[in-house]
Parts: structure tokens; C-alpha cells; sequence
């Protein structure tokens, strides 16, 4: 029986069916979920920027402001889809 608590889960999905898909040109782990058949990578540095991103946007800053700041480390594509994903 394997210990499955430090597995990730799909980003997509949030399938824990997932595969070890080697690893990426920045040395990063790549997953493949059986479920949704998507391949990802978690790379925690993007999902700090993401959640500092998201309490800007909480917190009323534009998002083209957001963008200029963050410019290069997260793209503005990115922070519309935060914006509405936070939005419902």
C-alpha cells in the first residue's frame, strides 16, 4: 500500500489518479492525470504569485496594474482568469 498524501492533485480536475511524467527543461516534476488525460506541472513559486495575484484583485487593484507590475512572472490572460474565477 502506497502513501499517497504528498500526491498532488489535478489542477483541472482535482483527479488523485495521476502519473509521474518525468520532468520539464526547468527541472520540475510533470504530472499526467488518468482522469482527464492532461498533463501539468506544479510549481509552487507560480502558485504563490497566483495567490498574491488573487488578493490584489480582492482587494480592487486593476488588473492592467497587476499585469505591469507583474510583468514577465504572470500574464494578464492569467490574472483576467483570477479575476474571474474569484468572481464565480
Amino acid at each position: 500500500m502506497s502513501d499517497t498524501s504528498h500526491m498532488p492533485s489535478c489542477p483541472h480536475c482535482n483527479g488523485q489518479d495521476l502519473w509521474r511524467r518525468g520532468r520539464n527543461r526547468a527541472g520540475l516534476q510533470q504530472w499526467f492525470c488518468k482522469s482527464c488525460e492532461r498533463q501539468f506541472v506544479i510549481d509552487s513559486r507560480q502558485q504563490d504569485l497566483k495567490k498574491v495575484a488573487g488578493r490584489l484583485i480582492v482587494a480592487g487593484v486593476p488588473v492592467p496594474k497587476i499585469a505591469e507590475a507583474m510583468s514577465g512572472f504572470i500574464s494578464r490572460r492569467t490574472l483576467y482568469r483570477i479575476r474571474r474565477e474569484l468572481n464565480g
